[in-house]
């Protein structure tokens, strides 16, 4: 249950259960993706076309859940204006983007003129997105190591990328974007964790990625 930890005790004859205030915001995006190295089993799987390697959208819903012990001043765990910031974040690198593992085969095939220098900072995690602006500056479409100028195709075929560390399987994404939500809303002295992230592709499927703290 999201919102309780459970902490038992062999040597005591009892469990604490700690209870903590939780509150949830929905957000949505729609996005594509594709998993490349899907391989589904024959004996699970009445279809096994392994349909998503293939470039394919979903309307997608995140989740985030926030909680805390204890209420701040105002009597809340965060005030839900403050996830703004998170919103923001998925708008601009998530929703109507094409977004690929930086290791996807198709990112050198159908980017080639990407620098690797920063393909090889996002493996190694010193960023956590590259998006277009990252890949050629807002003026500047300068993208790779010979700075070969973009024309207004390519730029518009660019714009649409999302570059991510992680494979974009919805059990990845949640715990990426638990990663992305904890930088943008933690504060050194806040009193709230993100205690879980989740990620619907549709209404009928659903991951979950929860904190361990």
């Amino acid at each position: 249950m999201l919102g309780v930890s459970i902490r038992a005790f062999s040597c005591k004859k009892f469990i604490i259960i700690d209870m903590l205030y939780t509150i949830t915001k929905e957000f949505k995006v729609d996005l594509a993706h594709r998993i490349f190295n899907q391989d589904l089993d024959d004996r699970m799987s009445e279809n096994s076309a392994n349909k998503c390697r293939n470039c394919h959208g979903h309307s997608a819903s995140i989740k985030l859940h926030l909680s805390a012990p204890v209420l701040n001043r105002q009597g809340m765990v965060l005030d839900f204006n403050n996830l703004k910031i998170f919103k923001s974040w998925l708008d601009k690198y998530f929703d109507h983007k094409l977004v690929l593992y930086v290791d996807d085969p198709w990112v050198n095939l159908l980017f080639p003129r990407l620098s690797q220098d920063l393909l090889q900072r996002l493996r190694k995690g010193e960023v956590d997105v590259l998006d277009d602006v990252s890949f050629y500056g807002e003026d500047i479409y300068d993208i790779s190591e010979n700075k070969v100028k973009l024309s207004a195709d390519e730029q518009e075929w660019y714009h649409s990328l999302t570059l991510i560390p992680v494979p974009t399987s919805s059990e990845h994404l949640c715990k990426y974007l638990h990663k992305i939500a904890n930088k943008i809303l933690r504060t050194p002295h806040c009193k709230y964790i993100v205690s879980a992230v989740e990620y619907s592709e549709t209404d009928s499927s659903n991951s979950i990625y929860q904190s361990n703290e």
